[in-house]
Formats: structure tokens, C-alpha cells, sequence
């Protein structure tokens, strides 16, 4: 008998549970976890925790700096919808984060290290799962009711080189931008050819993961970075602590290299160039009883800085650009691009705000297109328009309207207009 590598196959037009992530047919048995096992994981976890709050407290700090470093994030989105498939409607939705980062140069330990932790708990209701059935996402933050850890690893730097080890976000290194990272939108934040084509260690379930970073240059890096291809969700594991890699579920395998052009440290211009690969196997979208073995695709995108402008030129402009492609007989998008432009400091005494619109489309493949039973568009696009204003240090505040077209690529639904504001509290 062929031996499964990958327990889960994509199945196209189930319904997404969170930014992005498909639901996938589990083809195995599973392995139930028994709960003295769950409680000693969390029981490891809640030990760490003390240690390395322990250690920071003990620890005497050198030259000024600091060995423990905190942060308490509050985000929260209220949002309110119509001409969706449903009744016009409104809903809130929020998410709380905590992160504690161990320098330990600063500890008194060895030089060039670091520890960090990082706990979530999300909340409310999920509007693209259960209301609007967008593909991809208009808020970042939906997950629905759970308390998990994010974040665990350990980062030591060497001269150009540095080794991350650890329950790692992918996107919190790869694929990320600048100007397209103000936008609510999961779209802006990582390609839905990766989010929804295959499961990655993402937002909200993150797994195990190795990443090498190295300097070629000062405008000139790379990196690598192989995570476990199975990070399960968080129905499967509540908590975040079955920490595991399993070749036998493949592996997936994400390689980048990027430009930073910036003449100083005002304006930004930074290309990137990537590809990556999943090792498992999924369903044959041309076929429908057969699977393939592996999934891959490429991207490339940008920051430009445009110009200055306004009083003392404080005011600049700025335009992002995203593209991806992936093969459509395994995937349910083949096809991703974006682009936006953002105004920093649009006005004289608002050096901190933002303004900006962009738009996200995510083209079906042929094989879903074309069939007979139930097909879908050929696209969805979503068009965000934002202003993000700092009240204070502590105090940020995001309206803005999305205008999704074909939501979900299904036939039958109505273009989506959603207005939403969303609140950021930090400490």
C-alpha cells in the first residue's frame, strides 16, 4: 500500500476557518492525544514561562539595556456589512496579544541571543467564515474563541549569519512589506497562494521551524527557513503545545532573497524574490480521484517610495506591488496579485497617519472554473481604502470601507461593501 506523506488533501470551495486556511479532508486516522499528555505539555509551557520571567528578573542589566522587554496588544474590529448573501449586519471581533522578548547580552548570559514568547487569545465573531464567505479574509485578526500560545523560539546572531529555532510565524519573516502591512485585509499580509493553497505556519496555528538569515550585503539578504508541513488547527490543538515535526506529513520549505534599495532611512524601496515548496500530497483538481505528489509556487514584490511633498516635504508617497503564481491542477488559486499606495503624514499635524487604498486579486484555477457541478468565478478581488490615525503612544485608531467582488468566487452572491474600525491599545 502507497504510503500517505501528507494526511491532508485540498479540497476546493470548503469553507475557510481562518485567514486563509482551507479545511482539509483528513485522510487517516487520528492520534488522540490523551489529556495527562496535554497537561504536561502545558505544564512544560507554563515552566518555561517562569524560567525565563525568573532568569530576566535576576538577570543585571548592561550598558543601559534592557533584558526583559514586554508588550501588551489589545486589537479589536468592529464592522458592519451589506449587500452580502445575508442580511445586512454588523459584528465585533478582537484578539489580545502578549509578548515577552529575553535579550541575553543584557541578562548577563552570552552575547547576541534571544528568547521570545508570545500568547494570544481571540475573540468573537468571524465575518468572512460565517457571513460575508470571502476567500480572502477582510480582517487579519479572525480565528474565533481561543486562548493559545503563538510564539516560542530562540534567535542567535552571529556576524552576517543569524539561526531562529522555534514555534515560528513565517510571516513575521517572509513575505512581508512595509507599506502593504497597514492594510486589514489577510490578502495584504500573506499571499492567499500560500494561506489557502496549503497549510503553513501561519496566523492562528503555528508550528515548529528552523530559519537561517543571512547578509550578503547592506542592501543584499537571504533566507531559509523549513517548517513541519502539519501545524493541525486549533480545534485538533487548543493550546498551541503539540510541538512536533513529522516528515511522514511533509515538510514545507520557503527560500527568499531581498533588495533594500533606500538611499537613507526615510524612504523605502525593497524588492523581494521567493519560492517555496510543500511536501505533501494533494488532490488533483483536473482528475478529482487521484492526488500529486509536492506543491510549489513563486512571488516577487515591492516597496517604492514615490515622493515628498507638502510643507518641509513631510509628507511622502509610497506605492507596494505583490505577484504570485502556483500551479492550477493542485491548487484553488493559481493566481495572486496586488498593489496600493499609501500616504504618510497627509496632513501637516498628523505626522504619524496613514492613508492608503489598495486592491487584492485572487484568480480561480481553470479546473474549478470550467466543471459542470457547481463552478466557481474566475477571480475575487477585494479594494481596501484606509486612514490609520495615532491618537497617542498607546492609542491607534483604523477606519475604513472593503469592497469585496465575487466573495468567495461563488456564483449566486452579491458583491460585499463591509465598513470596519479597528482599535489598537498597546503597553
Amino acid at each position: 500500500m502507497e504510503n500517505v506523506v501528507n494526511k491532508y488533501l485540498f479540497i476546493p470551495g470548503i469553507k475557510k476557518c481562518s485567514e486563509g486556511t482551507m479545511v482539509f479532508k483528513n485522510l487517516t486516522p487520528s492520534i488522540i492525544i490523551s489529556i495527562n499528555a496535554i497537561k504536561m505539555q502545558q505544564l512544560k509551557f507554563l515552566l518555561l514561562f517562569v524560567i525565563i520571567w525568573v532568569s530576566s528578573q535576576s538577570a543585571i542589566s548592561q550598558e543601559g539595556g534592557k533584558a526583559l522587554s514586554y508588550e501588551v496588544v489589545y486589537t479589536g474590529d468592529v464592522f458592519g456589512y451589506s449587500n452580502s448573501m445575508h442580511n445586512p449586519g454588523s459584528a465585533y471581533l478582537g484578539m489580545v496579544d502578549l509578548c515577552l522578548s529575553l535579550n541575553t547580552g543584557n541578562a548577563g548570559l552570552w552575547k547576541n541571543g534571544e528568547f521570545y514568547l508570545q500568547v494570544e487569545n481571540t475573540h468573537g465573531a468571524r465575518p468572512s467564515a460565517n457571513m460575508i464567505n470571502d476567500i480572502q479574509c477582510i480582517s487579519n485578526i479572525e480565528n474565533g474563541n481561543y486562548t493559545y500560545l503563538y510564539q516560542l523560539w530562540y534567535r542567535q546572531s552571529f556576524n552576517k549569519l543569524s539561526i531562529l529555532l522555534g514555534v515560528h510565524d513565517l510571516n513575521s519573516e517572509f513575505l512581508t512589506s512595509e507599506y502593504a502591512g497597514e492594510y486589514i485585509n489577510s490578502s495584504f499580509g500573506i499571499m492567499p497562494l500560500i494561506s489557502v493553497n496549503m497549510p503553513v505556519s501561519i496566523f492562528p496555528k503555528n508550528t515548529l521551524g528552523m530559519v537561517l538569515r543571512y547578509a550578503i550585503s547592506s542592501q543584499l539578504g537571504c533566507q531559509l527557513a523549513v517548517y513541519d508541513g502539519d501545524p493541525l488547527n486549533l480545534d485538533e490543538d487548543p493550546y498551541c503545545t503539540n510541538i512536533k515535526v513529522n516528515a511522514d506529513e511533509g515538510l514545507f520549505s520557503i527560500a527568499e532573497i531581498h533588495f533594500n534599495g533606500s538611499g537613507d532611512k526615510q524612504t523605502t524601496s525593497c524588492y523581494k524574490l521567493g519560492a517555496y515548496y510543500h511536501s505533501g500530497y494533494y488532490l488533483n483538481l483536473g482528475d478529482s480521484v487521484s492526488r500529486i505528489k509536492g506543491n510549489y509556487g513563486c512571488f516577487l514584490m515591492a516597496d517604492q517610495y514615490l515622493m515628498h511633498f507638502g510643507q518641509k516635504n513631510k509628507s511622502k508617497i509610497g506605492a507596494f506591488g505583490q505577484l504570485g503564481v502556483a500551479p492550477s491542477d493542485r491548487n484553488m488559486i493559481d493566481f495572486y496579485w496586488a498593489f496600493g499606495f499609501n500616504i504618510s503624514s497627509p496632513f501637516t499635524r498628523r505626522s504619524d497617519d496613514v492613508f492608503g487604498i489598495a486592491i487584492a486579486n485572487a484568480l480561480i484555477s481553470h479546473h474549478l472554473t470550467n466543471v459542470n457541478l457547481l463552478p466557481y468565478k474566475t477571480f475575487e478581488s477585494a479594494i481596501e481604502c484606509m486612514y490609520k490615525a495615532k491618537i497617542n503612544k498607546y492609542f491607534t485608531v483604523q477606519p475604513e470601507f472593503q469592497y469585496i467582488i465575487n466573495p468567495g468566487a461563488q456564483y449566486g452572491t452579491n458583491n460585499a461593501l463591509v465598513g470596519l474600525i479597528r482599535s489598537y491599545i498597546s503597553f
